[in-house]
């Protein structure tokens, strides 16, 4: 969905030819820019996908220290809401947060096994394309191969 809005209707992002163009210029300059411009709607991507888990994660343990009895002390004291938050909740909330985030840095080189499955079917639309040219030339495929996908990604 990702390809079709921003490499095809709104060309914002060179469409997915690989890591380079397949023109790419030779300076290292000019081909790690190209790298990056094809790597960045990757990763746009994996972002998005990602970030309503951290969302969610975070804000879990954010109520469960807004619950604790120090932050009703600290209410009770009439310290200003920014101070409480500040001072008693995020000192506490911080250590698990970041414990999480740095837990989750060590996927991001491999990522999990659904993390990678949900990449390879993002971005092999080339694979598909061939899947598509083959049905063509043999129509009753394409039922068998679209059922496959689907039980693949279940």
């Amino acid at each position: 969905m990702m390809i079709y809005i921003f490499v095809y209707k709104i060309p914002i992002f060179p469409p997915p030819t690989g890591l380079l163009s397949p023109n790419h210029p030779s300076d290292p300059l000019g081909r790690f820019l190209d790298m990056a411009s094809h790597a960045m709607l990757p990763i746009i991507t994996f972002v998005l996908a990602t970030s309503g888990v951290w969302i969610y994660i975070t804000r879990a343990i954010v109520v469960r220290i807004v619950e604790e009895d120090f932050v009703y002390v600290a209410k009770a004291k009439g310290l200003h809401d920014r101070t409480i938050m500040r001072s008693y909740i995020m000192r506490a909330a911080a250590p698990p947060i970041a414990t999480n985030a740095i837990l989750g840095l060590g996927r991001l080189p491999g990522g999990s096994y659904s993390d990678r499955d949900y990449l390879q079917l993002a971005w092999a639309w080339q694979a598909l394309l061939r899947c598509y040219r083959c049905s063509r030339a043999l129509p009753n495929t394409w039922p068998n191969i679209y059922n496959g996908a689907g039980l693949y990604s279940s």
